[in-house]
């Protein structure tokens, strides 16, 4: 819907507002991949009427989202229900790969505990950050027999830090990825 929207734009903002209703949904497959590519500063705000509630299929979701950003915000809102997703290969892969000030806030009803396939999700997702990078996935569950290859390749683990709920949370992680920085919220 939104794919390369603004790819070549220097300043790219998005704003859904309050009349995007995505009530019906069920793929949002590649919906904002590479939206805001080549922009130097990217924010991107879903509204508050963006409902994930039905959406069973987020592949490609964001990936290369705001890839060239020195500056990447993203906030997915409290809309954004994950319960019923079940494919999240490659969501945010490569985004904001190039930001040194990132920001990703993935809401509070974010949860993976129906999702199959976690395979290169957050591949070199804020990889230059140089600063505090903050991935909050106390939310929900993990489905611990998901496919999870690459899931956190190049991910910024000397300035990430990484919350869940528990201690099975954490020793899932770990066991995808032993240099992560997971901490129990």
């Amino acid at each position: 819907m939104f794919s390369n929207t603004g790819r070549n734009a220097t300043n790219f903002s998005l704003n859904l507002g309050k009349q995007f209703n995505t009530s019906n949904v069920t793929s949002m497959w590649g919906m904002f991949n590479s939206t805001g590519y080549s922009a130097t500063t990217f924010s991107l705000n879903l509204g508050n009427q963006f409902n994930t509630s039905k959406v069973t299929n987020m592949v490609n979701m964001f990936f290369n989202t705001g890839y060239r950003a020195t500056n990447f915000s993203l906030d997915l809102g409290n809309q954004f229900n994950t319960s019923y997703v079940t494919n999240m290969f490659r969501m945010f892969s490569n985004t904001g790969r190039n930001a040194t000030n990132f920001s990703l806030d993935l809401g509070n009803q974010f949860n993976m505990s129906n999702v199959n396939n976690m395979a290169t999700m957050f591949f070199y997702t804020g990889y230059n950050t140089k600063t505090n990078f903050t991935l909050d996935l106390s939310a929900g569950n993990f489905n611990t027999s998901a496919k999870t290859s690459s899931m956190f390749q190049s991910f910024p683990t000397s300035y990430g830090t990484i919350y869940v709920k528990d201690n099975t949370a954490r020793n899932f992680l770990l066991n995808i990825n032993s240099s992560l920085n997971v901490q129990i919220k």
